[in-house]
């Protein structure tokens, strides 16, 4: 049998090492970026970097909520809602995929891209 993973909206083959392992583990993160809401409902979009996934946090100091998504517009009907300090992985192939409204104003969203 083989294991695939998948990539790029297409199926991989994953091989094991010599002795027959595999490990697991995270991307290594290239940037840590802190976008601040400015003013009530700010809309906000990652900027150009390829990656292969965000972990997005609420930063702790955070008085509202902030909702994330990839690829349209966030909205609190279809986006996934931050509360202070909650985390969220997204996966996707360009920051830029990011979207975020923020709601409170000077509230922060802080992201690890890796």
């Amino acid at each position: 049998s083989l294991l695939t993973g998948f990539s790029k909206n297409r199926r991989i083959v994953i091989q094991a090492s010599p002795v027959g392992s595999l490990r697991t583990t995270s991307p290594r993160i290239q940037d840590i970026k802190h976008i601040e809401g400015s003013g009530s409902n700010d809309e906000v979009q990652g900027s150009d970097m390829p990656c292969s996934e965000v972990m997005c946090m609420a930063d702790p100091t955070n008085t509202g909520t902030i909702w994330v998504r990839t690829l349209t517009t966030a909205t609190t009907m279809n986006a996934w809602p931050l509360a202070v300090g909650e985390v969220i992985n997204l996966s996707m192939d360009n920051y830029r995929d990011l979207r975020a409204l923020i709601v409170t104003h000077a509230d922060m969203l802080i992201c690890a891209i890796a």
